[in-house]
């Protein structure tokens, strides 16, 4: 079934890259030139695990803290549940800065997208 993204729309791909297998993030974005004009491809890559992500790009010691979590284990869970209000609000207490997210060197498999957290990694235009 074709995308329908609105021309001028900027799309963000975040993906994993602990498995140095492209093939899905290859055919996504195979299929955003096949379907979509006039649309920026964001390249947000997770290195590390979001956890660690997390403690780079705030100023918290542990991820759990940023939650109050009782384990790593129980983080993500805890980290999704949050409004989005309420997650803005206690990362900005956290002095969260956005441009030390993903900014870790890739594995080989994805050195060719340059690494930088919200770099334009292609602009599709028909």
């Amino acid at each position: 079934m074709p995308v329908v993204i609105q021309p001028r729309t900027k799309v963000g791909l975040v993906f994993d890259t602990d498995v140095e297998d492209r093939k899905a993030l290859d055919k996504n974005i195979e299929m955003l030139k096949k379907y979509c004009s006039n649309i920026t491809v964001i390249n947000m890559m997770q290195v590390l695990d979001f956890e660690d992500e997390i403690v780079r790009s705030t100023d918290v010691g542990r991820a759990q803290d940023l939650t109050k979590s009782r384990s790593v284990s129980n983080f993500k869970t805890d980290f999704c549940r949050m409004k989005v209000n309420d997650c803005r609000s206690l990362m900005e207490r956290y002095q969260f800065d956005i441009k030390k997210m993903w900014t870790a060197e890739p594995p080989t498999a994805f050195m060719d997208l340059n690494q930088e957290s919200y770099r334009e990694l292609i602009v599709i235009s028909k």
